[in-house]
């Protein structure tokens, strides 16, 4: 058994896409959509810094609507809210949502080169950190999965 674990540990890093999933595993939240869904939300406002917002926009953007929080909000007995990447998932997480809303009022007062350099800056970099946990999130779940797997082997 200890082998098992020993060589599981070792494996390569498999966060890329050829990466499958292990037997049987169910991961708590759907975590390629919730970065799906924050890179749209960057390309949404890149475009209305241009174009302008639509109210389809702002509600798209609304923090309110975000499947991501839902699930920060209430993690369903997921092993993952003790651990400090998740804790520093909120902190970021909560930290692109404050980029948005600053995106989102400098438009409103066409305020378009300021937009851009929030959208370039604090929201693109608060992105790849959510991007970032939510992807060693998902590792650590799946291989906490493998590793029950093992002992119960």
């Amino acid at each position: 058994m200890f082998e098992k674990i020993k060589s599981m540990l070792q494996k390569e890093d498999h966060l890329d896409k050829s990466h499958e999933q292990p037997s049987g595993y169910k991961p708590p939240i759907d975590f390629k959509k919730a970065i799906e869904e924050h890179e749209n939300i960057k390309t949404l406002l890149e475009k209305s810094i241009e174009t302008g917002l639509t109210p389809e926009i702002k509600e798209a953007c609304n923090t309110n609507n975000c499947f991501l929080k839902e699930w920060l909000d209430n993690p369903r007995g997921s092993s993952l809210r003790k651990t400090q990447i998740f804790k520093d998932l909120i902190q970021v997480h909560n930290e692109y949502h404050e980029s948005i809303k600053d995106v989102i009022s400098l438009i409103e007062m066409s305020k378009k080169e300021r937009a851009r350099d929030v959208l370039n800056s604090r929201l693109k970099i608060s992105l790849n950190k959510v991007k970032s946990y939510l992807m060693q999130l998902k590792l650590l779940h799946e291989k906490n999965y493998e590793l029950k797997q093992i002992l119960i082997d």
